[in-house]
Order: structure tokens, then C-alpha cells, then sequence
């Protein structure tokens, strides 16, 4: 497979593929289960064209009401919950719980433009906050010692010290999030790419691993490219074999297409959390979906199999849908 131009995403299929590629679904840990405000809609995938936040002095969306669908009581696009502490008083650090209730969207006064762009970095904190607080703490240390300056740096310490000492709250994540993503976003354009996503997870992650450059074929995953150190072009089999291969607490972010034009413009993160159960994370608000998604119990296709078949994968003309991995496996 070349790699090529990336466009016209055909039509997603409505039936899973069956054969080698599928692996046992695992049943969802207890308390991801995720009731919607409103009843489902047809795929419950979001659509960032219908998703209106609404502005207050420029700053950034102080509550998403234009969509009914989102959970406006666990979801951090309320106002309500930018100041509300990730480990409530005398429990425990709990990554699903923490980022059903975080997106990129927040309240507490980050440029706007950073939290329409920042899904790269935002999917790096998720993948740290489902390998735990020490994680995140080492993650925000180590952006405090690439920080573009001073003020940077101990606002990055400060979030550091409140991890681990179990007050930081949700705007925490939010200014972690939006520090990445202003350091990284070095190319002129809004958005990362994978080199801007390798960059940062080469600076912040405690491992990266990256595959090797070249094009490799496997039986029943497909095929691979890489054209180059962090950016890679996979059949979804492929995926799925990265997948089955984490280790607890590892992770890797997935491009994927949210707009159906067959060009990747979104990141969210896949990995295994700490009890040893897969997961998505996407960071932007999502209709009838918590930002947590669990493969589907059933063995059918829920937003876990969407975003992990490529069924959101960008589109190689001649070839089909297909998944872009930025950068590599990580460990914070």
C-alpha cells in the first residue's frame, strides 16, 4: 500500500467485517456505562459542524447548549464543572470517571482557537489520566521543563504538585492541555500533524515506541506503511494487532475522519487502562457518547469499533479506509 493522496471517504459500512481480524469484545468495566440526555441518535458519533458552543467575551464556551444530545451534567463544556476537583474528598483516582467529565472544550479562560485544535494534546493528557495520577504528574513536570517560558513552567509544576497531592481539578487538565498544545502547534496551522504529535510525545512521554519505517503485510492484519519516524497508514487489522499487543497503561493516538470527507482531521486516543481493559478516548464533545468509549460487550459496533476499524479512517484512493497513527505507543 503507498501511502498517497488521502481523500473521498467512502460511505461507512453498516455490517462489522467478520474473520481473523476480530478479537473477543470484553465486557465494559463498572461505571462507564453512560445514559444520554436525550435518546440516541443514528450513530451517536459526533459532528463537529453541529456542535455550537457558545462564547462569553471571546474566551471560549461557557456552556454547550446548542446540542441537547451532550451530558451536560458530567460533560466539562458546563461551567459548572471546570472547578470541581478529579478525585473527589477520600476516593480514589478513577481515569474514566476523570475524562467522561473533560474534553478539550473548557471554561477556564484558554484561547478559544487552542480548544477547537488542541485533540492531539488533549488525547496525550487522556492517555496519561488512564495510566494514572503519577502519570499525569511526570507528564505535566516534564511540559513544565519544555515550557516556552517561565510563567509556563510553574503554572506546569503547580499542576504537578495538585495531582499529586489530590486537589488539582478538571481545569488543571484543561490548562495542561491548552500549555501542549501552544508549545507543540509549531507549523503555522491550526491542528497537529503527526511530525507536531511525534515532537511532543518524543519531549513528554516517559517511552515512545515507534514502528519502523517501510511497508510490511501480514496474513490476516493487512497492511502497514511508514513513511517516515510517527506517521503511520494501517489497515484496521493492524490496529487491532497493535491493540492486542499493549501493555497496562500504554496508549497511541488515532487520526481519524469526523467530517466523512475522507481526510483525517481529528485525534483521539486508544490504549489499555491500568486493570487491563481497552479503551477510546475522545476529547471532543460527542451526541449520546461519553468521551470514554469500551469495546462493544455484544461483538457489534459501538463508537469503540468505529474509531478502531477505520470506519472514521481517513481513505487511500485504490486501497479503502484506512487508520493514521501519530507517532507511537507511549508510556508516561
Amino acid at each position: 500500500m503507498s501511502v498517497g493522496t488521502i481523500q473521498n471517504t467512502p460511505a461507512m459500512t453498516t455490517q462489522r467485517p467478520t474473520g481473523a481480524n476480530q478479537r473477543p469484545a470484553h465486557a465494559a468495566p463498572s461505571g462507564d456505562h453512560f445514559t444520554p440526555s436525550q435518546p440516541s441518535d443514528q450513530t451517536g458519533l459526533m459532528n463537529r459542524r453541529s456542535f455550537m458552543a457558545a462564547a462569553t467575551n471571546g474566551s471560549g464556551p461557557t456552556y454547550a447548549g446548542g446540542d441537547p444530545t451532550l451530558d451536560h451534567n458530567r460533560q466539562v463544556c458546563d461551567p459548572n464543572l471546570s472547578n470541581q476537583p478529579l478525585v473527589a474528598q477520600g476516593g480514589r483516582w478513577n481515569g474514566s470517571s476523570i475524562l467522561n467529565a473533560q474534553s478539550q472544550l473548557d471554561t477556564v479562560g484558554t484561547d478559544r482557537a487552542s480548544q477547537e485544535s488542541r485533540c492531539g494534546a488533549a488525547s496525550m493528557v487522556g492517555g496519561a489520566v488512564m495510566q494514572g495520577p503519577e502519570a499525569t504528574a511526570r507528564l505535566a513536570e516534564r511540559m513544565g521543563s519544555h515550557a516556552q517560558n517561565p510563567e509556563d513552567a510553574a503554572r506546569m509544576n503547580g499542576v504537578r504538585d495538585r495531582v499529586l497531592n489530590g486537589t488539582a481539578t478538571h481545569a488543571d487538565l484543561s490548562t495542561l492541555q491548552d500549555t501542549m498544545y501552544r508549545r507543540y502547534n509549531t507549523n503555522g496551522t491550526a491542528g497537529m500533524d503527526a511530525a507536531e504529535i511525534t515532537a511532543m510525545q518524543r519531549d513528554l512521554a516517559a517511552n515512545v515506541q515507534f514502528d519502523p519505517t517501510g511497508n510490511t503485510h501480514t496474513e490476516f492484519g493487512g497492511e502497514r506503511a511508514v513513511p517516515q519516524q510517527g506517521k503511520v497508514v494501517e489497515d484496521y487489522g493492524r490496529t487491532i494487532d497493535r491493540i492486542g499487543d499493549l501493555q497496562n497503561g500504554q496508549s497511541f493516538t488515532l487520526g481519524t475522519d469526523t467530517n466523512n470527507d475522507g481526510q483525517m482531521n481529528h485525534w483521539v486516543q486508544v490504549g489499555r487502562d491500568q486493570d487491563g481493559n481497552d479503551y477510546v478516548y475522545d476529547p471532543y464533545p460527542a451526541g449520546n457518547q461519553p468521551h470514554i468509549s469500551r469495546p462493544d460487550p455484544n461483538g457489534g459496533v459501538g463508537p469503540y469499533e468505529e474509531y478502531t476499524e477505520a470506519r472514521m479512517g481517513a481513505n487511500v484512493p485504490g486501497h479503502g479506509q484506512v487508520n493514521v497513527i501519530g507517532g507511537g505507543t507511549t508510556t508516561f
